[in-house]
């Protein structure tokens, strides 16, 4: 009898843990309206009207990019190692199983399995 009350406790919470299936929005009227910023205009809304005031404004916009869209790349390079753990055939030999050791900076240590 516990085991059958166990049994329905994770299923029951297995289902409410389960991420809503990715629905793509194709239909446009449903995106709320937003414009893109001015390229062409300073963040306090002057014009730029020649070359040195685009060279002025271009660092800005580069900041802009790597906080919103990327973040920034560490200044100093991090140590990398990988090593083969193990390389085996699986699907009756139509793959090959592989098993690598990463670690990055000496300390953090993650596998990868790969196929």
């Amino acid at each position: 009898m516990k085991n059958i009350i166990y049994l329905a406790t994770a299923l029951i919470s297995l289902q409410t843990m389960a991420q809503k299936p990715f629905v793509a929005n194709y239909d446009e009227s449903k995106i709320s309206p937003y414009t893109l910023p001015d390229a062409l205009k300073t963040p306090s809304g002057q014009v730029i009207k020649d070359k040195n005031g685009w060279v002025k404004q271009k660092q800005y916009w580069l900041d802009q990019y790597s906080q919103l869209m990327f973040g920034k790349m560490p200044k100093k390079k991090i140590s990398q190692s990988f090593q083969l753990i193990s390389k085996k055939e699986i699907m009756d030999g139509k793959a090959i199983q592989y098993n690598w050791k990463v670690t990055l900076a000496g300390k953090y240590n993650f596998d990868v399995l790969g196929v």
